[in-house]
């Protein structure tokens, strides 16, 4: 029953995203097909390619034929570039995927021994360094931080277009999600600390960083799932700004080709495949949850 449930409220979720996206790039500016043959193109050649993509249907009529066809894995052709979009999708979803796994494992690695420094040096000396460095980390733009990546290691230190291309996308894609996961570490462990089973600890004799290392670690197994699911949901997003920053033609610089010339067809495709990656994600965390406390099913 949890799982129907879970699963009936993800069709749900994916199908409204479906009515709101299709809703908007409808009524945004812009013409796809003046986009692919220019403001010289006839009337006659105008009204020939809008026939041949279907956008001289009516609105309600064309959502039901794409829906049809992307419940049959069919995403269409693209307009600017006159390739199917499923095509045009997987040639770079391993781009984006791997610069996706590869800022998640800096984060990882980085951020949460950051959060665990940061809790077990509260108010100590060292504390106020770290809180500054995540301020900055959550405060500065991503596009702000590649830029001054770049400039600093290929500028000023003249490092390799190669290496440069190939670290500097997930640093930056990282930078931001270590902060958020240090921050949020850090939180979850001190309110952890407040609990009786801990200052029992402390009272027998047992060092506060011991008590964390063993007994809270395990305690807030929850909260860290939640961490690292939703890890990989923000740094996909923010894989956007980091591509078009970089020219990585991942799946994000995709994205904002096809907004910039009205690709409807390629812009589509890629907001159903993000909501369908953030809703398995969700299910698949849920599901965890559930098989980790079966009490979390009756809530």
């Amino acid at each position: 029953m949890f799982l129907i449930k879970k699963i009936c409220t993800s069709i749900t979720t994916l199908f409204l995203v479906t009515v709101i996206s299709f809703t908007i790039l409808n009524v945004i500016p812009g013409d796809p097909i003046l986009s692919k043959l220019g403001v010289d193109a006839t009337k006659e050649q105008i009204v020939s390619l809008k026939k041949e993509y279907g956008l001289d249907k009516l609105k309600y009529i064309a959502y039901v034929e794409w829906l049809g066809d992307a419940v049959k894995g069919e995403m269409g052709q693209s307009i600017k570039y006159s390739t199917p979009v499923n095509k045009l999708i997987s040639k770079r979803m391993g781009v984006t995927l791997n610069l996706a796994s590869s800022a998640m494992i800096i984060t990882i690695l980085v951020g949460f021994p950051l959060g665990l420094l940061s809790a077990m040096r509260n108010k100590k000396k060292g504390d106020k360094f770290l809180s500054i460095f995540n301020m900055i980390g959550i405060s500065v733009p991503s596009f702000w931080i590649g830029l001054l990546l770049l400039m600093i290691f290929g500028v000023y230190l003249k490092l390799p277009i190669k290496v440069v291309n190939q670290f500097l996308p997930a640093i930056t894609l990282a930078i931001s999600q270590i902060s958020i996961t240090s921050i949020y570490l850090k939180n979850i462990i001190l309110e952890e600390m407040d609990k009786d089973y801990v200052k029992a600890g402390i009272a027998r004799g047992r060092g506060k960083n011991e008590v964390i290392v063993t007994d809270v670690l395990r305690n807030i197994l929850f909260p860290m799932l939640t961490i690292v699911s939703g890890l990989f949901i923000k740094i996909l997003a923010g894989s956007v700004i980091v591509e078009s920053l970089f020219n990585i033609p991942g799946l994000g610089s995709l994205m904002v080709l096809g907004v910039e010339n009205r690709d409807y067809p390629v812009v589509q495709a890629l907001v159903l495949y993000s909501a369908v990656v953030v809703i398995v994600i969700n299910l698949f965390t849920d599901l965890l949850y559930s098989y980790v406390d079966p009490r979390v099913k009756i809530s």
